[in-house]
C-alpha cells in the first residue's frame, strides 16, 4: 500500500485534534497508515483531556477558597473593628444589644435592631434618632475600606398598621430601608456600592416565636460577597436579605371603616 504525504498529515491532524470534537470512529485506512488502533489513541487522548481538566479544576477549586478566606479576613477584621468601636462610645455602650453582627452564607450581616426602651426610629416615621445616625457612622467607618457591594433591608414588627392614607409596614419598612442608605452615603460610603433596598415588613422576624416583639424592627446591613462562600459557614441556614425567590404579596387591606390606628396599635 502506497502512503501519501497527504495520508500522513490526515492522519496526524485527526490524533491531534481537540478530542471534544474528534470522532471516536477511525476514518477508513488509517489504522494501516499508523500501524496501530487510531480508535485506542483517541481514547487515550480523551483520559489525559480528563486528567488535565480535574487538575484544572482542582487549582481552580483552591484558588476560590483562599480567595474566600481572605475575604473571611476582612468580614471578621471589619467586624472586631465595629465592636470595639461601640465600645469606646460611652453614649453608645448601651446600646450594644441593639447591634448584631453575623457572618451568613451571603455576607457579613450587620443587624440595627430596637430594644424595649429604645427605637431606632420615630414611632410610625422612617426619621432616625442621634443615636441611630451614631450607631449608622460607626457602621460605614467599619466597612468603607472594602469594596464589597452593600444591600439594606428593613423590617418592621408583626403587630397590623394602617393609617388612613393607606400607609402600611410594607411602606415604613422600605422608607426606614431607604433612611439607612441616605445615613451611610452621607456618612461617606460611596453611593455606587449600594445594590439593594427594600422593605420586608413582617415577613421574616427576628424572632419567629414571638412576632410582635419590637427586636423584629430591624434595620439589615449586608456586606455582600464577592467570592465562595467559605466551607465553615457554607451549610449556615440564614433568611436571604435578597428576599425569596417569589416576590412576597402585600396582605389585603383590612375593611375600610376601621383603621389599626383607630384601634390603637402603635405601628412597627
Amino acid at each position: 500500500m502506497t502512503v501519501t504525504i497527504q495520508d500522513i498529515e490526515t492522519a496526524a491532524a485527526t490524533i491531534a485534534g481537540d478530542v471534544l470534537h474528534t470522532p471516536t470512529v477511525p476514518a477508513p485506512g488509517l489504522s494501516q497508515v499508523l500501524g496501530c488502533d487510531v480508535r485506542l489513541k483517541l481514547e487515550n487522548l480523551q483520559l489525559t483531556g480528563s486528567f488535565k481538566a480535574r487538575g484544572a479544576r482542582h487549582r481552580l477549586g483552591a484558588l476560590d477558597q483562599a480567595l474566600a478566606a481572605r475575604e473571611q479576613e476582612q468580614f471578621e477584621a471589619a467586624a472586631e473593628m465595629l465592636r470595639q468601636a461601640i465600645d469606646s462610645v460611652p453614649e453608645l455602650v448601651a446600646l450594644q444589644d441593639s447591634l448584631l453582627i453575623e457572618q451568613t452564607p451571603e455576607g457579613l450581616r450587620i443587624q440595627l435592631v430596637d430594644q424595649k426602651g429604645y427605637s431606632m426610629f420615630a414611632l410610625g416615621s422612617a426619621q432616625p434618632n442621634q443615636q441611630t445616625r451614631n450607631l449608622v457612622q460607626l457602621v460605614t467607618r467599619a466597612v468603607e475600606q472594602l469594596g464589597n457591594k452593600i444591600s439594606i433591608s428593613g423590617y418592621t414588627d408583626s403587630r397590623p398598621y394602617r393609617s388612613q392614607e393607606g400607609y402600611t409596614n410594607w411602606e415604613l419598612s422600605s422608607d426606614r430601608a431607604n433612611a439607612a442608605r441616605r445615613l451611610l452615603i452621607e456618612s461617606g460610603l460611596e453611593a455606587e456600592r449600594i445594590a439593594l433596598v427594600q422593605g420586608r415588613a413582617d415577613t421574616d422576624p427576628l424572632l419567629p416565636d414571638d412576632p410582635e416583639s419590637e427586636r423584629n424592627r430591624r434595620i439589615s446591613i449586608v456586606l455582600l460577597r464577592e467570592n465562595a462562600v467559605p466551607i465553615e459557614i457554607r451549610d449556615t441556614v440564614a433568611p436571604s436579605e435578597l428576599g425569596a425567590t417569589e416576590p412576597a404579596m402585600e396582605p389585603a387591606a383590612p375593611p375600610a371603616q376601621k383603621t389599626e390606628l383607630d384601634n390603637g396599635h402603635a405601628p412597627g
